[in-house]
């Protein structure tokens, strides 16, 4: 501890006192200042270089929205899908936010990758530019995805995929979504 409060700590980090007990409060304090999170530990625990120790935990405070597919990056094979290219309607187009390519299981990808064939489309529906091996599908499919933040080109930081929403594509919009 002593050497961390003799560091220059940067952009958004904070160094907080110490909270022993309960962390509550300052769990809200670090939702209400949206900074990334928060290092636990055992209070006899000490730190070990170099590795990770089970009686240390980041917890990290996630965002969560609500996102539509327009398309997806396949994997190695050039038919499974590796990724899903998500956007939000921003008035009459669909801005790109990113894509999101973890937290699936196999069966999850099964199902995407079948559902993508009666959904795809030679056109991009996005705003920008997606990477050049993108296959895309009809904006239909409404996803959740935790993520960290946004990164200044506007796409989602760490995105995880969470699950399947039954929502109107059309009513997830950057107004909404972003406020």
């Amino acid at each position: 501890r002593r050497l961390l409060e003799s560091m220059e700590l940067g952009r958004g980090g904070v160094l907080s006192d110490r909270v022993i007990g309960d962390g509550t409060a300052l769990w809200e304090a670090i939702v209400e200042r949206d900074l990334e999170g928060m290092v636990a530990k055992r209070r006899s625990s000490a730190y070990e270089s170099g590795g990770r120790s089970k009686a240390w935990r980041k917890i990290v405070h996630r965002h969560t929205l609500r996102a539509v597919v327009g398309g997806w990056l396949p994997g190695d094979d050039g038919s499974s899908v590796r990724s899903l290219l998500l956007g939000l309607r921003d008035g009459d187009g669909w801005r790109y936010i990113g894509s999101v390519g973890s937290g699936f299981s196999g069966a999850a990808l099964a199902a995407l990758a079948a559902a993508f064939e009666e959904m795809e489309t030679s056109d991009s529906p996005f705003d920008r530019g997606v990477p050049a091996t993108a296959r895309f599908v009809a904006p239909r499919l409404v996803v959740r995805v935790h993520y960290r933040n946004w990164t200044d080109a506007g796409v989602l930081r760490h995105p995880v995929f969470v699950g399947v929403d039954d929502a109107d594509p059309d009513q997830v919009t950057v107004d909404d979504e972003l406020s």
